[in-house]
């Protein structure tokens, strides 16, 4: 998308929300749909912690993979894993707050 582009796209998008007028009250850029809107930390972690659920979601997918076959001690496994995976995510973003 050129920047004449981004800046239309960004206008319009504010003018949904606010209306027209003068761009320089509509305030400070939150909302990520907003093609100004530039990510902060708070994005990255959530990102992150998305990310982690996606790994766990393929984790237990296999795990019921191993149960749909009786392959019960490697879905055990695959089950622990997932949950190790995810909580030591959470507890790096805990520590990071």
């Amino acid at each position: 998308m050129s920047t004449a582009s981004t800046i239309r796209a960004a206008r319009a998008f504010k003018r949904a929300d606010y209306g027209y007028g003068d761009e320089q009250t509509w305030g400070p850029v939150t909302d990520p749909r907003d093609p100004r809107y530039e990510p902060t930390q708070d994005d990255e972690d959530a990102t992150e912690a998305e990310q982690a659920m996606r790994d766990c979601e393929e984790t237990l997918g296999r795990a019921q993979r191993a149960l749909d076959g009786w392959q019960i001690d490697a879905a055990i496994d695959l089950m622990a894993e997932a949950a190790r995976d995810l909580l030591a995510v959470a507890e790096a973003m805990k520590e990071a707050r």
